[in-house]
């Protein structure tokens, strides 16, 4: 049991840091040993020639202007309808121009025509009103999504340009949409208004089902109940309302699509079902279970996006790379594997990876939250994949894994090396702890890489959706619920 729960802290997706700080190893501080200039490695034989032929170096990260030096991704994706895009921190300012600068190329060359990301549900639907039709304010809009982790220059950026991008295209407009279904309050408000719009008479039959539900809706405020604790009766009572509502949604589809509209009721049960798999998570004090319920919802919400967009329709995910890897290690199948068995090719996962740098992270002593600050590391195992990166002295690239993997000279990548995983908590003085062990292009297709990043830029809250409040350490997800702590925080 120990084994696991340290595993999830090296992805940071385990829920109680401090425990895990009490069986972390102590004495971290190895030399750093820097890459070797040479083609062949004596930690462990390997050469790297063959490697530097097969990366395609690129231009930039920043989006905007030429793409000829993104071309090969062309046949990289080739007829996929789905793009995950993954992260090895939720704090790099590369990491996060370059998703948007793929995602333009997607959008410009290939004909993707949907965009999700690792946030809420009905929070999300807000912004994309403002990227199709430029209602509301984009910076605020962002803020409601709650976490400090999207809540950047480099992702309003990206939102700003999907909406320029509507408003003048021709084509099929991008959306932007959430597949996650950590928070309730909103989804639940949203189910409300649309009954009221189609039936008022059962309104208030579905606000008192979801009445007992309310007291929980609340996860990110540092007062809230913990649904986990509550008697078991109250939870099954909840459980048994929140289905119920779902299920009143289903038995009057007929009538509901004809006082609105197909898409309209499409949404509203959607948002219903996100309500009961949000209740059927937080019901669990397991943080492994919480983790496969949520990655196994994620997948499902993503698939129903892609379902909803029509013949022809593509689209990208935005996650960490925990997420979108094609595993099932640790004792969680992640939401890369259920759309892998799901989609099969038809998915391209797009892992991103870097040698060193700064990034923004809840810092921790190993006991204590100390604050988000932009941190920074440099130390990579010499028989680590950055190790290897590293040694090409590239400044960015991606590669073709699968590709480069089924060669002679790849053989190494089809070994289990250490690969750098870093959430929304980083405490520097275990920065060792910080790899785990994979068999890359098993979880990953492509691999992007930058060997020095920067911290992304983090922009104040504000919040209108809900109150102000701190979030709880113990929030479901460790990547991005357990910051802001305090409202200093807030503050870029």
């Amino acid at each position: 049991m120990q084994t696991n729960i340290v595993a999830l802290r090296v992805r940071h997706l385990a829920l109680w840091w401090t425990a895990v700080c009490l069986i972390v190893l102590v004495g971290c501080n190895t030399t750093i040993q820097q890459p070797s200039l040479s083609a062949v490695s004596t930690a462990d034989n390997i050469d790297i020639r063959a490697l530097k032929q097969a990366v395609v170096p690129f231009r930039t990260a920043e989006a905007g202007g030429d793409y000829s030096d993104l071309a090969p991704l062309k046949q990289i994706v080739g007829n996929a309808r789905i793009v995950s895009l993954g992260e090895g921190t939720h704090g790099t300012r590369e990491f996060f121009q370059m998703k948007h600068r793929v995602l333009e190329y997607l959008v410009k060359e290939m004909g993707f025509t949907m965009f999700a990301i690792e946030a809420t549900w009905a929070e999300t639907n807000r912004v994309n009103d403002y990227v199709m039709n430029g209602t509301g304010d984009p910076a605020v809009l962002l803020s409601n999504l709650y976490f400090w982790t999207w809540n950047t220059q480099e992702v309003l950026a990206m939102i700003q340009w999907m909406r320029e991008y509507n408003r003048t295209t021709t084509g099929r407009k991008i959306g932007f949409y959430g597949f996650d279904m950590q928070f309730s309050r909103v989804t639940m408000n949203d189910v409300e208004a649309y009954v009221q719009r189609v039936d008022p008479a059962m309104t208030e039959r579905v606000a008192a089902l979801y009445l007992p539900y309310r007291a929980y809706q609340d996860a990110i405020s540092s007062n809230t109940r913990n649904y986990a604790d509550a008697p078991a009766n109250e939870r099954q009572q909840c459980r048994t309302n929140v289905q119920a509502v779902y299920d009143l949604l289903r038995s009057q589809e007929n009538k509901y699509v004809s006082a609105s509209s197909q898409a309209d009721y499409d949404r509203a049960l959607r948002a219903a079902r996100i309500v009961v798999q949000n209740e059927e998570m937080r019901s669990y004090s397991s943080s492994i279970t919480q983790v496969n319920i949520r990655d196994r919802s994620m997948a499902e919400n993503a698939t129903w996006l892609l379902q909803q967009g029509g013949q022809g329709a593509k689209i990208v995910l935005w996650a960490h790379n925990g997420h979108v890897a094609n595993s099932t290690q640790f004792g969680v199948e992640w939401m890369g594997y259920h759309l892998r068995k799901q989609f099969g090719s038809d998915m391209v996962i797009m892992g991103f990876s870097f040698g060193e740098g700064k990034f923004n992270a809840v810092e921790s002593n190993g006991t204590v939250f100390t604050g988000l600050k932009p941190l920074s590391t440099s130390f990579a195992p010499d028989n680590s994949f950055e190790y290897q990166f590293r040694r090409l002295q590239l400044p960015r690239f991606f590669v073709d894994l699968r590709t480069f993997a089924a060669t002679p000279d790849g053989q190494w990548m089809q070994e289990p090396r250490p690969l750098r995983s870093i959430g929304a908590v980083f405490a520097p003085s275990y920065e060792k702890n910080y790899f785990y062990s994979t068999t890359l292009p098993k979880e990953y297709d492509v691999m992007i890489y930058f060997g020095t990043t920067q911290a992304s830029v983090l922009l104040p809250f504000r919040y209108t959706l809900v109150a102000q409040t701190p979030v709880s350490p113990r929030g479901n997800d460790i990547f991005s619920t357990l910051a802001p702590l305090s409202n200093y925080l807030f503050q870029p």
